[in-house]
C-alpha cells in the first residue's frame, strides 16, 4: 500500500511505484461508420457494387477514408474515415448506391479516438 508520503505514486503487487504522468497522448480524430446489410446482401449486391466501390474510392484518394469493408459473415460493413466532418460524411453515406438502392437499411457514425496505429500522422 502506498503511504502518505506518496499519494501521486501507486504502488504495483511486486512493490514497484509507477508515478501517474500527465503526458499529452497525441490523438487522430477519427470517425468510424458502421453498415448495417440487409439478408442476402452477397446474391443483392451485383448491380450496385461498381458504383458503391466508386463513391468510396473518390474519399480515399483524398486519403480520407483509411480502411473499409464488409465483416466476415457479411452481416455489415466498418469504414473509418479522417478528415471529414461528420455532417459531411452523412450527406455522402445518402449517396452510397447501397443506401440508395436500400442494401444498408441503417448505419452508424460514431467519434474515435485513434491513439496508436499506423494512421497516426507521423511526429
Amino acid at each position: 500500500m502506498a503511504s502518505p508520503e506518496e499519494p501521486a505514486a501507486k504502488r504495483s503487487n511486486s512493490g514497484a511505484t509507477a508515478t501517474a504522468t500527465t503526458t499529452a497522448v497525441p490523438v487522430c480524430k477519427c470517425l468510424l461508420l458502421r453498415y448495417d446489410y440487409v439478408a442476402d446482401v452477397l446474391e443483392k449486391r451485383a448491380p450496385h457494387r461498381a458504383g458503391h466501390l466508386a463513391h468510396w474510392k473518390k474519399l480515399a484518394d483524398l486519403n480520407q477514408v483509411l480502411l473499409g469493408g464488409a465483416m466476415d459473415p457479411p452481416e455489415g460493413a466498418l469504414i473509418v474515415l479522417r478528415g471529414i466532418e461528420r455532417e459531411k460524411l452523412d450527406a455522402y453515406v445518402k449517396e452510397d448506391p447501397y443506401v440508395v438502392n436500400g442494401l444498408v437499411p441503417s448505419y452508424d457514425i460514431k467519434d474515435w479516438n485513434v491513439v496508436v496505429g499506423s494512421a497516426m500522422p507521423a511526429e
